[in-house]
């Protein structure tokens, strides 16, 4: 409905001249002020779905790299692995001979279990990465510490210094 057109209509029967005049042009004003506050809301609606396709997809790269960051812990699994009590066994050998390569034998020897437990427990730590295998030297096969091993120890022997 457009008032304007009212008050043109009721010019000169209720309002005189220089009214009709002030009123019609406050509600043009008032019109166009209704005009643009339309424009405005269709603005902010468009600019609205546009965020909100813009969050959507920041969700999902968000899900994509943590998932993909999932994967990569995997990949480097953390240090703080609980360890077998064999396994344990084999690293304070490591520890007191204060070396980073022994022996198998010496291994089996040091141990202070059953041949059966230790060599569990260096598989388990060959699983885990704390130690691998070396090259056979005439004294046997030498196991050593991985850097991992060697940073599993440091924390023991930092643990134990204090």
């Amino acid at each position: 409905m457009d008032i304007s057109k009212i008050l043109v209509d009721l010019k000169g029967r209720v309002l005189d001249v220089a009214h009709f005049d002030l009123l019609k042009h406050a509600y043009d004003l008032q019109e166009e002020n209704i005009k643009q506050l339309k424009t405005n809301n269709d603005a902010l609606k468009e600019s609205n779905q546009l965020l909100q396709d813009e969050v959507s997809a920041l969700k999902k790269v968000k899900d994509d790299l943590a998932s993909e960051n999932s994967v990569v812990r995997g990949m480097f699994p953390s240090d703080d692995i609980d360890l077998s009590e064999e396994a344990d066994y084999v690293l304070k050998v490591f520890l007191s001979r204060d070396a980073i390569n022994v022996f198998e034998k010496d291994l089996l020897k040091d141990a202070g279990v059953s041949i059966i437990r230790t060599q569990s427990g260096i598989t388990e730590l060959q699983e885990k990465g704390f130690v691998s295998y070396g090259r056979p030297l005439a004294g046997g096969n030498i196991i050593g510490l991985s850097p991992r091993g060697q940073k599993r120890l440091a924390k023991i022997q930092a643990s134990s210094n204090k």
